[in-house]
């Protein structure tokens, strides 16, 4: 392995003391031919070791240049090639990943550098980001270079930077955003809440001002990270950009099928009985549009959990479903004074909700659940039928007859019998 490391070609070591020479030039066209030659050169064998030479003896001035050119924009000459040169050495030292550690080559200011020129987007033309992209996949497999991307909202800068991207980048993008926010929660300590707090509400009004599936799925994923990292209470971003998200969303399946819902709903649903339960967040469902659009989400939630419970298992009616059901009941109380737009969103989902409970109840799975639970399913079920005018099938007329007669001896149940 040891040989592996120093192993190169003849041409590849007169390539690395002429980039040794060269980064101690006083001029910095010199420092910039060296790094270009450098990493322009096939590297068949000694890659390791040539990366490793790269990063340690990179030339200083031209690395504060880069720096500077942070600050300073098109202040700096030949500024658009230097910024080409800089996403170029990123690619570089992450092409592949044949470091073993990569904190003794010392590339993390390398990605922070990279992280820091992406924040202000510029229109760079004809740029080809694929390499970048693969080399991205690559640094993210070290823990605290995932850290890096979270806390400097890198993964939405690079969207914005780049703006456009071919259908398989997209979907090499889609897998690095779920790749660096699975994040274990040993690591909560290295997350920055302050400055996530800051790039959740900038990527908020940009999917608000902007939608698109890319911007849905890196939220969620944010919110689904911090919720794992036990941060779900302690981050505050602004709660009002999140429920505008949620309503896009939630208009957006409006006139899909129910075999096209988008399963990110559930991942909304889960998030806001969190911030309903939380103490944080003041959020109040004080409108009757709020208290809809609540209840359609949930709806989609539930006959889905109905559905596979169906197929699989009995449903677990937790503190956050109870909740649920309660949202869809005043729903259904209030149906009636809804505007015929609202009717037609929630309409929808609840008679699909409606439909997965009396399969659910035919099924006679509700039995498997305790007296308290049936009886807030077949509760929610009896308002269901009567407020969307849906006949109730003898078998579940006689099931739910049974179950409320064998309740007479239950004090908190009999006075609804």
């Amino acid at each position: 392995m040891k040989g592996d490391f120093y192993a190169h070609s003849p041409e590849g070591e007169l390539i690395i003391q002429e980039y040794i020479r060269n980064a101690e030039s006083p001029k910095l066209s010199n420092q910039i031919d060296a790094v270009y030659k450098f990493i322009t050169h096939r590297w068949d064998k000694g890659l390791r070791y040539a990366i490793h030479s790269f990063i340690v003896d990179f030339p200083e001035s031209l690395f504060q240049e880069f720096k500077r050119m942070c600050n300073t924009e098109f202040k700096v000459e030949n500024y658009f090639n230097k910024k080409i040169l800089i996403f170029d050495v990123f690619t570089f030292i992450f092409r592949r990943f044949c470091f073993q550690n990569i904190s003794e080559f010392t590339a993390l200011p390398f990605v922070l550098l990279f992280l820091k020129h992406i924040e202000i987007p510029q229109f760079i033309k004809d740029y080809d980001i694929t390499k970048l992209i693969k080399s991205i996949s690559v640094c993210i497999a070290y823990d605290p270079i995932k850290i890096m991307f979270i806390n400097e909202n890198g993964i939405y800068n690079l969207y914005n930077y780049f703006k456009s991207f071919t259908v398989k980048q997209t979907k090499i993008l889609r897998e690095i955003v779920e790749q660096i926010y699975d994040l274990e929660p040993f690591h909560r300590s290295s997350l920055s809440i302050l400055k996530i707090e800051v790039g959740l509400d900038i990527l908020l009004k940009s999917y608000r001002t902007s939608p698109n599936e890319d911007f849905k799925r890196l939220i969620l994923n944010v919110l689904k990270m911090l919720d794992r990292c036990g941060f779900s209470d302690e981050c505050r971003y602004d709660v009002n950009l999140f429920y505008d998200v949620t309503i896009i969303t939630l208009l957006q399946n409006s006139t899909r099928s129910k075999k096209k819902y988008s399963l990110c709903l559930k991942d909304f649903s889960k998030i806001w009985i969190g911030i309903l339960n939380g103490s944080k967040y003041l959020f109040k469902i004080d409108r009757i549009d709020k208290l809809l659009y609540f209840a359609a989400l949930f709806s989609f939630d539930l006959f889905r959990k109905i559905d596979n419970v169906t197929r699989y298992s009995n449903l677990k009616v937790t503190k956050s479903i109870s909740q649920q059901f309660y949202i869809m009941y005043l729903s259904l109380v209030t149906f009636p004074i809804h505007t015929e737009c609202y009717n037609k969103l929630l309409k929808t989902l609840l008679n699909e909700l409606h439909t997965s409970f009396q399969q659910y109840i035919e099924k006679k799975l509700i039995s498997k659940l305790s007296i308290e639970n049936q009886f807030l399913i077949l509760q929610y079920y009896i308002k269901s039928a009567v407020t969307l005018n849906i006949k109730i099938s003898s078998s579940d007329y006689e099931y739910i007859d049974m179950f409320f007669k064998m309740q007479d001896d239950i004090p908190s149940l009999s006075y609804f019998h």
